[in-house]
């Protein structure tokens, strides 16, 4: 049995983002919800979504509306990550900064 979905909205300086943190069988039928809808995305982009266990910024739009919906999310960012994954996505970006960095 799965957890229902934490959505959350919080502003980062001068924008506001909506997350979601959803098991992993709910995510997964999520990215395959937006392969279905986005024909024009390759499918190795999504295989690296899944992968990764998070998306990090969907952009409200004609195609994405309906995610927004889904979760009660006002604003027009959010990110989705599969529960339990928040460390591993924090030290991808911090590496990240830190190559950058260099």
């Amino acid at each position: 049995m799965s957890t229902p979905p934490y959505v959350k909205e919080f502003d980062l300086g001068d924008i506001r983002v909506g997350t979601v943190v959803m098991d992993r069988s709910d995510f997964d039928k999520l990215v395959d919800d937006i392969r279905s809808s986005m024909a024009d995305i390759p499918p190795e982009a999504f295989e690296a979504i899944t992968k990764a266990g998070h998306i990090p910024l969907i952009t409200r739009g004609t195609k994405t509306e309906r995610f927004f919906q889904r979760y009660g999310i006002k604003c027009d960012k959010m990110g989705v990550m599969v529960r339990g994954h928040g460390r591993q996505v924090l030290m991808a970006a911090i590496l990240g900064l830190e190559a950058d960095a260099d």
